[in-house]
């Protein structure tokens, strides 16, 4: 039996109870959609009606930092970028897999600069 590495641990503050009724707002609100055979509705259904809430620390990064050494970046440092850059705007992406080269350009340029044009009908990330 092999170990898996402890990635947080959480200070549990509150054990909350939700209603279906809360838990169908979340869904919508998440995924929106609350169609069942989205797996991401289907998943959150399942998962029961008690929510945990407190600060989480965490311990191991997993893969990332080591895997992705020029992107990865905790929220703090996050935060910090945004601050040393003077930006009170941010538009946020993100997905489950790393970007390929469009994407990455189009999500990294202001979204002013992201319109499509008739030599590349790609830059609006619609690759």
């Amino acid at each position: 039996m092999s170990k898996a590495a402890v990635l947080a641990v959480m200070d549990v503050e509150a054990v909350e109870q939700v209603s279906d009724a809360q838990i169908k707002f979340m869904a919508e609100k998440i995924f929106r959609t609350l169609d069942p055979k989205h797996p991401g509705v289907a998943t959150f259904n399942a998962l029961g009606r008690t929510m945990l809430s407190g600060p989480i620390q965490v311990l191991n990064f997993s893969y990332f930092q080591t895997d992705f050494p020029d992107t990865f970046r905790t929220a703090v440092e996050i935060r910090n970028e945004i601050a040393e850059h003077g930006w009170e705007k941010v538009v946020a992406f993100q997905t489950r897999n790393p970007c390929t080269g469009r994407t990455r350009n189009c999500v990294a340029w202001p979204w002013s600069n992201c319109t499509p044009t008739a030599s590349d009908p790609h830059a609006a990330g619609k690759n």
